[in-house]
């Protein structure tokens, strides 16, 4: 699925369950250091949206963010471009993963 298309399939589902009740699993923050090798795996990012997954404290294991506007975004761009990413609808009750679609 194109980016633009996963975004507007992800939006739509986010509206349809309200924010507070989307989630996305973040297995690009899994207690990794954010390094130069980091930055060139996540180039698709702008600086805006890099430097924010960098001021997040990691755990080691995968951790879930609220799927708001900003991580929508963020995580559109991680799952077309570089790893699948899980996400939630907890009011749907569905489970949405998204592999890599193309390079950037």
């Amino acid at each position: 699925m194109t980016p633009e298309k996963l975004f507007s399939f992800l939006a739509e589902h986010v509206r349809q369950n309200g924010e507070e009740h989307c989630f996305v699993a973040c297995p690009f923050g899994t207690g990794v250091p954010w390094t130069d090798t980091n930055r060139q795996k996540y180039s698709m990012l702008t600086m805006r949206e890099y430097e924010y997954l960098e001021s997040i404290v990691w755990d080691a294991k995968i951790m879930y963010h609220m799927l708001n506007r900003r991580m929508l975004e963020i995580s559109v761009q991680i799952a077309a471009y570089s790893e699948t990413v899980r996400f939630y609808f907890l009011k749907n009750r569905q489970c949405y993963e998204s592999r890599p679609y193309a390079k950037p």
